[in-house]
């Protein structure tokens, strides 16, 4: 299916028919949750009916075919996606998260990124990279990690530092490569988040014309389009550390609600080894579930939260937030990815020696869970550092 089909399709989706392929998606994938554990990504029939669904278009503007969706939709899908793979929350949030982004570059980047084949736009933040001027644009070159879904992209972005033309000084800039220029490598041997793919990429003086170049720090700071065109919807006013980062916590949330389920499934019908007594009658049990379920539901909702907060601060023109409150935001992400980790992890305690084993979909969640906590602009040691500072007078965390 092209781009362009896609797009024209998912114009006219609800909330409600989005709701329904994310949950049909989640359950294909987690019928192969095993295939993407042995094989380090996700098969390719998931991939396709992720390129198929239309869902990474909720963060493009109506303007390019994208829904332009509500936050709200956007987290809920993502969660949605998560409980059937977290590295397909994950794929899914980075591309809806770098397609909401590019709406701020050119629009002959945007036009180029809509009609190109079907595929996750990715990036490497981390400047890894020399740009060499030349006519037009860089000849880029470098080593670039954590490249989440490159096999499956149609473009990814590359961070550097290098000074463009008319500017004083070298500035962080993220400089989008298409997929066939790529040079892979297959480094993703990891404990959790295998799905994802996140391998390598090495470039030799790969050009890149000025229009594929974005000023990602620059507008972190301002909130100012670098394009033509400044989209009108109340999507593209969202402070961008607000809408970037929360694209990474839930496919912790997805994947710690799975796990609930399956603790509750497997408990209903293990029986507890010596004793020969069945695991639901417990106290324990019904405890360590009980406080799972209510601790859940807590990140869920402050989750929930954060987006309305975000939404009204956009509504309000309040694109540029103050540091405290930014910094409030970096403590409340940490703090549902780490909620979602922490009772993750007291399931997966409390499930018994059977859930060791690698067929037991449970060990596979308690390390999908704990991955997915672990990213930079999630950390809580940051995040809670940064808020006490913003609290006392200090600055904050540039994260936040």
């Amino acid at each position: 299916m092209s781009q362009q089909g896609t797009a024209v399709q998912i114009n006219e989706l609800t909330e409600a028919e989005l709701m329904k392929r994310a949950r049909e998606l989640a359950e294909l994938a987690w019928k192969h949750w095993d295939e993407t554990e042995a094989t380090r990504r996700i098969p390719r029939v998931v991939i396709d009916a992720l390129f198929d669904s239309g869902l990474l278009r909720l963060g493009t503007s109506r303007r390019m075919g994208g829904l332009e969706g509500h936050p709200l939709t956007i987290v809920e899908v993502g969660r949605e996606l998560s409980r059937g793979s977290a590295a397909l929350g994950w794929l899914y949030g980075l591309t809806v998260g770098h397609q909401w982004y590019l709406s701020f570059m050119s629009d002959r980047f945007q036009e180029e990124v809509r009609d190109s084949k079907p595929g996750l736009i990715v990036d490497s933040l981390v400047p890894a990279g020399q740009a060499e001027p030349a006519d037009g644009g860089f000849l880029l070159s470098g080593h670039w990690k954590f490249v989440s879904g490159v096999e499956w992209c149609s473009w990814a972005g590359l961070a550097v530092v290098a000074k463009l033309p008319g500017r004083t000084e070298p500035e962080p800039l993220v400089m989008f490569v298409p997929a066939d220029q790529l040079k892979i490598e297959d480094t993703w041997h990891t404990v959790g988040l295998r799905g994802t793919a996140s391998n390598e990429i090495k470039l030799d003086r790969v050009f890149v014309p000025l229009h594929r170049i974005f000023a990602l720090a620059r507008f972190a700071a301002d909130g100012k389009p670098q394009g033509e065109v400044s989209e009108p919807g109340t999507l593209y006013k969202l402070p961008f550390m607000a809408m970037a980062a929360i694209q990474l916590c839930y496919p912790a949330l997805g994947a710690a609600q799975r796990a609930l389920e399956e603790y509750a499934a497997w408990t209903k019908k293990r029986v507890r080894a010596y004793e020969h007594t069945a695991a639901k009658e417990a106290p324990y049990s019904q405890m360590t579930l009980a406080d799972a379920t209510v601790k859940w539901d807590a990140a869920r909702a402050l989750l929930l939260q954060y987006v309305r907060d975000a939404w009204e601060a956009a509504e309000a023109g309040r694109q540029a937030l103050s540091q405290e409150e930014r910094a409030r935001m970096f403590g409340q992400r940490s703090f549902i990815t780490r909620t979602c980790a922490e009772l993750t992890n007291q399931l997966f305690l409390d499930s018994g020696a059977m859930s060791l084993f690698e067929t037991s979909a449970m060990q596979a969640l308690w390390r999908d869970v704990n991955a997915a906590s672990m990213h930079m602009v999630l950390s809580r040691g940051d995040a809670l550092t940064s808020l006490g500072r913003t609290q006392m007078g200090l600055p904050g965390h540039h994260f936040a």
